[in-house]
């Protein structure tokens, strides 16, 4: 029950922040993840040339014709009267560019989206400040000059690129994932099965496993980060006092117990991804093992050679997805808990009107000050 409650709370505050984006830019969005998501089947059609290629060498090896399935391919592309070599060259160099298109693609479409989310959260800290402006200093002070601040800058970050762009590759990796497993039942369903088991096993481990420890980090992060900034700025404002009250080596023993205490964190925070890497490494060469020896078991030759071909180079496609796929959501169970000062303020100042361009002369009177406060 308490984990369905927190999930629910990760999922509205996860449309909380996709909400605070014009619809333009949420559109904007939505088509880069369909495109990200269609890139998928260029690594799936790769995949099953490698597999191809696998059929074949074993075939030719073994002076046997090539199955159906290699043969009607090697028809399509007009290639079954060449050499075995031409064939293989064919096959190796067709996945190879599918490969490589796919992944420049997704290099691209993934930078252009943190570069967007970026200048967009650049645009709503701007937004945010001016709004802030316009309230008056009972409403500016219910939050400490810390708070604001990072609630103005570091916050708003959190959400459009630790959030909203980490969500985008969260989506694209699920697709991935999706996608090569069809072409792995379509294949062999032991083989697909077996995948899942061993991937989707490890990764739903390491999730439950590390997912309340970095909520409750990212959440430490945040305080800690807004508490010594805030002691810091203290030092500064009122460094006379602190020396005539003889202050200094409290204020610096404090100070420093709060930023070794926050180092700590934050280190702890950086090393959980490669317990998630270290963990899928071993089980990719364990898995490749186990299917390894039943294939050739269990099967001939030229099919156990093609099915392992297919299982390694999805394998290759699938674990780092699945990787991915566990430390996004790791990673914004983390920023969710850090973008909640920011998206309190946000909502606080929702339908507060932008400071209107006016004059910039300055005033020497302010006969209306203290009504202005009183609002």
């Amino acid at each position: 029950m308490i984990h369905k409650i927190r999930n629910q709370i990760a999922v509205s505050t996860l449309g909380r922040s996709l909400r605070i984006l014009p619809w333009r830019d949420r559109l904007k969005i939505f088509a880069v993840i369909i495109l990200q998501i269609s890139l998928g089947f260029l690594d799936l059609a790769g995949v099953a040339a490698i597999g191809l290629l696998g059929a074949l060498a074993v075939s030719g090896v073994s002076s046997r014709q090539p199955g159906n399935r290699v043969h009607g391919f090697l028809e399509l592309l007009q290639i079954e009267n060449q050499s075995l070599q031409v064939q293989a060259l064919t096959l190796g160099s067709i996945a190879a560019l599918l490969m490589v298109i796919k992944t420049i693609a997704s290099i691209y479409f993934t930078r252009k989206t943190l570069f967007f989310l970026s200048r967009r959260g650049a645009e709503m800290s701007s937004i945010l400040l001016n709004k802030l402006l316009t309230q008056n200093l009972q409403v500016v002070q219910e939050r400490s000059l810390q708070q604001n601040l990072y609630a103005l800058t570091a916050g708003v970050s959190t959400i459009t690129v630790g959030v909203l762009g980490t969500a985008v590759g969260l989506i694209a990796d699920l697709a991935l994932i999706i996608i090569m497993m069809m072409g792995l039942f379509v294949v062999d369903t032991t083989i697909a099965i077996s995948t899942l088991l061993i991937f989707g096993g490890i990764g739903f481990v390491l999730y439950r496993l590390m997912h309340l420890k970095v909520q409750i980090l990212g959440k430490q992060q945040a305080i800690l980060n807004i508490a010594s900034n805030q002691k810091i700025y203290e030092v500064l404002q009122g460094y006379r006092e602190m020396i005539v009250r003889n202050r200094r080596h409290y204020y610096a023993d404090q100070i420093g117990k709060q930023r070794l205490e926050l180092a700590g964190v934050s280190a702890e925070i950086a090393f959980m991804p490669s317990i998630s890497k270290y963990a899928f490494e071993v089980t990719l060469v364990v898995g490749s093992l186990l299917i390894s020896a039943s294939q050739f078991l269990l099967q001939d030759a030229s099919h156990a050679v093609a099915t392992l071909s297919v299982f390694l180079v999805a394998s290759m496609r699938i674990s780092p997805a699945v990787l991915r796929l566990q430390q996004g959501a790791i990673h914004i169970l983390g920023s969710l808990a850090s973008a909640t000062p920011t998206l309190e303020l946000i909502e606080s100042i929702s339908m507060v009107e932008e400071i209107t361009i006016g004059s910039e002369d300055i005033y020497f009177s302010h006969t209306d000050f203290e009504a202005l406060v009183d609002l």
